[in-house]
């Protein structure tokens, strides 16, 4: 909780920053303690070794710099996958979506997606020649950039 405290002795001045009452704690160890019932199982896409399956949770969260009067409300989401080994990978991200704006499923499936966008980048550095510019302008770099997704 996020709150002024109250003044503790009477001789002291009355607080004014807002403090945290509870401890911070990593994703990784809080998505140890989410109960097996609430994890929804998603099936995220077809791979070339059969289907690639994850869990995916979502809550709301808040996030607080520590300094300002004032708190974001977000929606944590976590994807998990386990391994042949017996391991889970945890990968999460805020979204700004509104409570009920999206489903978990939703949520997870936009998440994965980072995968492709990583691999076109990828692709077009490597076969398209989108880091060999050699510009001094800005517009010269957008015009560049423009013509890479064509080549």
């Amino acid at each position: 909780m996020i709150a002024i405290p109250g003044k503790t002795a009477a001789a002291s001045r009355k607080p004014s920053r807002y403090k945290v009452t509870g401890k911070p704690i990593e994703v990784r160890e809080w998505a140890k303690n989410i109960a097996a019932e609430d994890l929804e199982k998603i099936g995220l896409r077809k791979t070339g070794k059969g289907d690639l399956n994850c869990w995916g949770y979502a809550q709301k969260v808040y996030l607080w710099d520590g300094e300002s009067s004032d708190y974001m409300e977000r929606i944590l989401v976590l994807r998990i996958t386990a391994s042949k080994d017996g391991s889970r990978e945890y990968k999460y991200a805020i979204s700004n979506a509104w409570e009920g704006e999206c489903s978990t499923e939703e949520l997870v499936r936009m998440q994965s997606q980072r995968y492709f966008v990583e691999r076109s980048f990828q692709e077009a550095r490597q076969e398209a020649g989108m880091s060999q510019y050699q510009v001094r302008g800005w517009v010269a770099w957008h015009h560049h950039m423009g013509m890479v997704p064509f080549a």
